[in-house]
């Protein structure tokens, strides 16, 4: 009938406590007999488990013993011995109910594992602003370079040219900056040219096997000669978007010679 209603129900057969004997020595026995043999309807209520129903009105009310109370109060072997023996019975009585129909228990969601890049990305985005933060703030990447020829220095050491190239790097204007690709162009498809070269023949002799980017050289050299000997204030943005034209077509022209196996004259 409890079934029919949805609620989990269960037959128990086994034995009735018995006649109960009292014995000074060892406390209340209970002598069980083959007539004592009888059988239960039990109920399980969520958050308690498996309770036993007696419907035979001749069956004595149960008189169930508990163990002592010190074994309560410590959580003593008794104790856990019964909440484990009832859990797991439990646990096998509702598995087996569920697989015979009797029950529908509730379907137990799984728990998904948060993504770790869900935490990372957030903080990758927060180191990041603090490093432009305290890039603009105490202008970082024009102090690293002279710390580390400062170490070497005091060290007694040599420093090493890449530092040194670094530190006059981060120390040029953005229009010397953006002119090096002119330099960077000659390096990757030609012989440098000396040392004693001057901007405008540089300029020239890459304009002379680049005429692709004639224009941008032009206006680049242009830009490079207002920074340095004029009192008007040199277009940045048009030095920079010069100076990424010159280095595609520089890239474009090595890959195209990797490929081809054309040489690659000297100015």
């Amino acid at each position: 009938m409890l079934r029919s209603l949805g609620i989990p129900a269960r037959l128990a057969v086994g034995f009735a406590e018995g006649a109960r004997v009292e014995n000074e020595r060892t406390g209340d026995e209970y002598i069980v007999r083959k007539l004592d043999a009888h059988a239960w309807p039990e109920v399980y209520f969520p958050g308690i488990g498996w309770v036993e129903f007696e419907p035979t009105g001749s069956q004595p009310a149960l008189d169930r013993p508990f163990p002592p109370r010190d074994e309560i109060e410590t959580g003593g072997p008794i104790q856990n011995l019964l909440q484990r023996d009832d859990l797991e019975n439990t646990r096998e009585d509702l598995r087996g109910l569920q697989e015979e129909g009797d029950i529908a228990l509730p379907e137990q969601t799984e728990v998904q594992p948060v993504n770790p890049s869900l935490y990372l990305i957030p903080l990758f985005i927060a180191f990041a602003a603090l490093i432009v933060y305290f890039s603009r703030r105490y202008s970082v990447p024009e102090r690293i370079p002279v710390l580390l020829r400062a170490s070497y220095e005091r060290a007694g050491a040599q420093t090493p040219a890449w530092i040194l190239n670094w530190e006059r790097w981060v120390h040029i204007s953005a229009i010397e900056r953006s002119f090096e690709s002119v330099n960077f162009a000659l390096r990757l498809l030609y012989n440098p040219m000396p040392m004693d070269a001057t901007p405008v023949e540089r300029a020239k002799g890459l304009t002379k096997h680049q005429p692709k980017v004639k224009n941008e050289i032009a206006a680049l050299l242009d830009e490079h000669q207002t920074s340095l000997y004029t009192s008007r204030e040199a277009d940045v943005l048009r030095a920079r978007r010069a100076a990424f034209n010159i280095r595609l077509q520089a890239l474009r022209e090595r890959i195209r010679y990797i490929f081809e196996g054309r040489p690659i004259e000297s100015p």
